[in-house]
């Protein structure tokens, strides 16, 4: 048997799915805990006593039966496709190689324009030339990937079958770390979304849904089975037990090519982000009487481009900490929900300190309000703005009445808060044949 670990097999056949009781409360990483093993371990979000281990990353198959029902004429022609298909793949691998070295060359030309070392001409020309090689390539390529000669629908048919015993060592990591924390509750962590994948390593010409027929894992109730062991009943194609039994027909000088077993799941993580801002009133209020008038920021843009600027930013001093390196997507989407809160929850706070008088004026605020109603929609924290805009508006349109405003106004605010949000993490087991 080749002595092979597996690392993931993310890409499978068969996947079997499972149901699983609902899962505990968030998680979050238990950095607080000792952890005398490689195991993951978490703390339960609403119950500080609570620790989970996760599963570990790797564990061992144990064959229990097998039986394959080919012979070495139908494996020779397995093998005459599984040749040819690598024939084929080398060939589409080539001309990506290609395509690959004609982008870096095109790539080059562009850096040699900036530095002047050759003419606008030479570049126009010499950019349409391999522009139009790429083109030729990338067509060559899908019409090798479009040619691939078919398996044989008989090399497809069930053929045999396959029976291991999947096992991990996940109570003895557990134990340890109880043992490490001997004041705390430790337990498995639950999983959800859990599912089996099985192939057979090493095989390049064939995919994975051309080497299994089919997979049963109907005694699983959890991942948490993998303990005690358990049993994975397989079903490959001609082909898949022609590379078990007959490994030299296939091309393979050592033992039968090793079976792969991964299984697949996730878990409930709460990931957080600290917000933190720090504000005084009557500069926001300077703010928003300055932008409502013309050419002002809220005279002209729309509120969603509003939410946008950093100009908020720098007026709330708002600071984000992300426990995870966001996405520049994530990042703005966060900024942009700060901004609506911390501005909206200002205007709010303002028009409680103030008593409204009738017929408001046609000032700065005033303005900025009629615009955004115009644009807002149903967000929430926009008409909120309008609202209050509309009502100091009142205030701001008073003739001597701007001053003692800001003299009511001048509080300053802090604003400290941690968003929870809790998302799917996903967790995979890998298991090797034992040796």
């Amino acid at each position: 048997m080749h002595s092979k670990t597996i690392v993931s097999l993310l890409a499978g056949l068969g996947a079997a799915s499972v149901g699983f009781p609902a899962a505990a409360s968030p998680t979050v990483m238990g950095l607080h805990a000792n952890n005398p093993t490689n195991a993951n371990i978490f703390s339960d979000t609403l119950n500080a006593s609570l620790l989970y281990v996760a599963p570990p990353t790797i564990g061992d198959l144990q064959v229990v039966k097998q039986s394959f029902a080919v012979d070495p004429p139908t494996c020779e022609a397995a093998a005459s496709v599984n040749k040819t298909r690598l024939s084929e793949v080398k060939t589409i691998e080539e001309i990506g190689n290609q395509i690959l070295s004609l982008e870096q060359l095109s790539g080059g030309l562009i850096t040699r324009l900036a530095n002047k070392e050759i003419s606008q001409s030479d570049f126009d020309q010499q950019y349409k030339m391999f522009s139009d090689l790429i083109t030729a390539k990338t067509s060559d390529k899908l019409a090798a990937v479009a040619s691939i000669s078919p398996t044989p629908t008989v090399l497809l048919q069930s053929s045999g079958y396959y029976s291991v015993v999947a096992k991990a060592n996940w109570d003895d990591a557990v134990a340890k770390v109880s043992g490490a924390n001997p004041t705390l509750t430790v337990n498995h962590i639950p999983t959800a979304d859990a599912e089996v994948f099985v192939s057979v390593l090493g095989v390049d010409g064939f995919t994975p849904n051309e080497l299994i027929a089919r997979v049963d894992t109907a005694n699983i109730k959890d991942v948490a089975s993998v303990v005690e062991g358990l049993q994975i009943d397989v079903e490959p194609t001609k082909v898949g037990a022609c590379f078990m039994a007959f490994p030299q027909i296939m091309g393979s000088p050592a033992d039968a090519y090793p079976f792969g077993v991964t299984i697949n799941y996730t878990q409930q993580f709460a990931l957080s982000t600290v917000v933190k801002a720090q504000y005084n009133l009557k500069d926001v209020y300077s703010y928003l009487e300055k932008t409502g008038k013309s050419g002002g920021l809220f005279s002209s843009k729309s509120w969603s481009e509003v939410t946008e600027s950093h100009d908020v930013d720098e007026l709330f001093k708002i600071s984000i900490t992300f426990e995870t390196l966001p996405t520049p997507e994530e990042k703005e989407t966060e900024q942009r929900r700060v901004r609506e809160y911390l501005l909206g929850s200002a205007i709010a706070d303002m028009t409680a300190k103030v008593v409204p008088p009738g017929n408001p004026g046609q000032t700065g605020a005033a303005i900025a309000a009629q615009t955004l109603v115009k644009t807002c929609g149903f967000n929430a924290y926009c008409a909120g703005a309008a609202a209050g805009l509309t009502i100091l508006d009142g205030i701001f349109g008073k003739s001597g009445s701007s001053s003692s405003l800001t003299k009511v106004l001048d509080v300053k605010r802090t604003y400290d808060s941690t968003v929870t949000e809790t998302i799917k993490v996903p967790g995979s087991i890998s298991f090797a044949l034992r040796q």
